[in-house]
């Protein structure tokens, strides 16, 4: 879309103008560290409501890499109960897992890890993840 007149709001057009909004924001941004991005919005015939996060960039190697809640969740909590740092692998039942993050509403089992192989995401105990960490 080069320099036209917009007449009507639909997706395509509120996909295009949530993308440009993102690019904007994050040239101006990057020199300050901050990453921005686009989550949920929602679009009428004439509007556009979109949400955006303001994130500061924790890795100075790659500005753009931002921490999940997981992650930063992990980071706090793996102190509190004496556990592996973030990435450290431990072994299970059904193969090896990396430790990837922290699900803080899940009380039972709050230690996300990816098992290896598949690379799908499994809950943990944090007894199970402390008792067969390679440490």
């Amino acid at each position: 879309m080069k320099d036209v007149q917009i007449k009507k709001m639909d997706r395509t057009t509120a996909t295009f103008i949530g993308n440009e909004a993102v690019k904007v924001l994050n040239d101006y941004f990057k020199s300050k560290g901050v990453v921005v991005t686009r989550s949920a919005g929602r679009y009428t015939d004439t509007d556009l409501t979109g949400k955006f996060s303001f994130s500061i960039a924790k890795d100075a190697a790659n500005p753009t890499k931002v921490l999940t809640k997981e992650e930063r969740d992990y980071d706090l909590f793996a102190k509190m109960h004496n556990l592996p740092a973030r990435g450290s692998k431990f072994t299970s039942m059904h193969g090896e897992y990396i430790i990837c993050g922290w699900r803080a509403r899940s009380y039972k089992y709050p230690i996300l890890a990816k098992h290896t192989i598949s690379s799908k995401i499994f809950k943990f105990q944090v007894s199970s993840v402390v008792s067969k960490s390679k440490q």
